[in-house]
């Protein structure tokens, strides 16, 4: 039986990328939050064991470090582990959903694929690729490394800089939510 780990990402004091739509804030880690709850509980509701890595204990820079994150994942033996960002650009028109899998773990690339195309068709944003961590601009990403499991990936969700990706991003959050589950179950993801 599949058992899912989910990172909201950021958390803590680290708000992720902030952007200011119609006059108010938009933190990253909310959005990811929010995503992150909606996952679960279409979990629940279908009977998937799955557990979202907890950032309430550490206030530091980054909320739960990266290293107790995969050690989260790996303590609840995670056959599938999902790292929820949005992306930021200084242009408003920037758009689409991206996917990050661990270059060291080759084996990711189909999981992240898959998670591409099921956010991208399920939110009505375009599909901006699947990448391996290495050709990040941050460099290797320290959160998709150290796991058990090989479907490892981040999906960055859509903009948190695009008034449009945000709204359908929450537009769609449990319709993506519950077909993420149901894909996860069937053995599609």
């Amino acid at each position: 039986m599949p058992v899912l780990v989910i990172d909201s990402g950021h958390g803590g004091i680290d708000s992720g990328a902030v952007a200011t739509i119609n006059g108010k804030q938009v933190m990253e880690k909310y959005v990811a939050w929010d995503y992150s709850q909606a996952i679960l509980k279409a979990a629940q509701s279908a009977s998937l064991e799955c557990y979202v890595v907890p950032h309430t204990t550490e206030t530091t820079q980054g909320g739960a470090r990266l290293a107790n994150r995969v050690a989260f994942s790996n303590s609840k033996n995670a056959t599938h582990f999902l790292c929820i960002h949005l992306d930021y650009d200084d242009s408003v028109f920037a758009t689409g959903v991206s996917t990050w899998w661990p270059s060291t773990t080759p084996e990711s690339e189909d999981y992240a694929n898959r998670v591409l195309h099921t956010f991208a068709a399920t939110e009505g944003l375009p599909a901006r690729g699947d990448y391996p961590d290495t050709s990040n601009h941050h460099g290797r990403l320290g959160v998709l490394h150290g796991h058990n499991t090989k479907k490892v990936v981040l999906v960055e969700t859509g903009f948190v800089s695009n008034p449009k990706d945000v709204a359908a991003i929450y537009a769609a959050m449990g319709y993506t939510a519950k077909t993420f589950v149901a894909k996860v179950l069937a053995g599609e993801l």
